[in-house]
């Protein structure tokens, strides 16, 4: 069984602030980071309702060579 805490909202805003023009797309996931969806909406920033359609939307928006930074909290 998991049970996941989630990522503290105002920290993953802040890392958007921070690095969004460094990085060539943002894919947020889950109910909490739906406003920052709303919030940051642009060319690069993408929201996914759940991690396995997060990662389909960044598989879709990589090509071979990419790489894709997976950030997850959670604990068993």
């Amino acid at each position: 069984r998991q049970v996941c805490e989630g990522l503290d909202p105002a920290g993953v805003r802040r890392f958007v602030e921070k690095y969004r023009d460094e990085l060539d797309a943002i894919v947020l996931v889950g109910e909490r980071m739906m406003p920052f969806a709303h919030d940051y909406a642009s060319d690069n920033m993408y929201y996914a309702d759940s991690l396995e359609a997060g990662i389909r939307v960044a598989a879709g928006l990589t090509g071979e060579k990419d790489t894709i930074l997976s950030c997850v909290k959670c604990f068993r």
